[in-house]
């Protein structure tokens, strides 16, 4: 005899049911929905934001909110390709190092944010909120309202190259999300991220630091999020 199926359990496969429904649905509607080339679209649209999103997953499991990141994301990307042009304007070259670079920049400005939110007790909506519009701001501001383009082939290859029909950013896309799963299940930063979304006082009752935590969270999540800097080309 079967087990009925729990409460729990559907509530848990509820958004992958529903995902699987909507592709027959449409499917139905249209057969070419279910072809590699329309799914390969889907993911050039989805890697961004997933990229966004899984930065801010830190910031949510410990109870927090983050609104800075169209405001920071503006910041790094024009700043990465500023860098990026004045190391040579190549993968191939110099120019690889306006990675690192960012992802400093990006790790001091979370840190930033954090430290408004935890040291300052200002609450997380309220402090990101601004920072958001700094960013937002300070963009501008350097690129004067002009567009930065970087033309460099091979890092337009992250879009333009093809691996089983899908863009090389994709994969790059996927890689961190792997990364951040791997942070958030099997480290101890990422326990330490639960810990504190279950309850700050219980954490803190328990010997941890709960400010440290916030901050590092606020730093890692941007960091992962400027990993979303990709080309943008029409061969897409």
């Amino acid at each position: 005899m079967t087990r009925p199926i729990s409460r729990e359990t559907l509530i848990k496969w509820a958004p992958l049911l529903v995902l699987i429904a909507l592709v027959i649905f449409f499917t139905v509607l249209n057969p070419t929905f279910f072809s590699a080339r329309n799914f390969a679209r889907i993911a050039i649209a989805s890697a961004p934001a997933l990229m966004v999103a899984v930065g801010v997953t830190f910031i949510i499991i410990m109870g927090s909110i983050d609104l800075s990141m169209e405001g920071v994301i503006s910041l790094t990307a024009v700043l990465f390709s500023f860098a990026f042009i004045k190391l040579g304007g190549t993968l191939l070259g110099t120019a690889w190092l306006a990675l690192p670079l960012i992802l400093i920049i990006g790790g001091l400005i979370g840190f930033l944010n954090g430290l408004v939110h935890v040291k300052l007790r200002v609450p997380s909506f309220m402090a990101s909120l601004a920072m958001g519009f700094v960013g937002t701001g300070a963009a501008i501001l350097i690129t004067g309202g002009d567009i930065v383009r970087v033309s460099d082939p091979a890092f337009r290859g992250l879009l333009t190259v093809r691996l089983l029909g899908f863009p090389l950013m994709v994969y790059v896309a996927a890689v961190f999300l792997i990364v951040a799963w791997f942070i958030q299940e099997h480290t101890r930063l990422g326990r330490n991220f639960y810990a504190v979304g279950g309850g700050e006082e219980l954490a803190h009752a328990s010997g941890l630091d709960v400010s440290r935590v916030r901050i590092a969270g606020f730093a890692t999540e941007v960091i992962d999020t400027n990993m979303k800097l990709e080309p943008v080309t029409d061969s897409a």
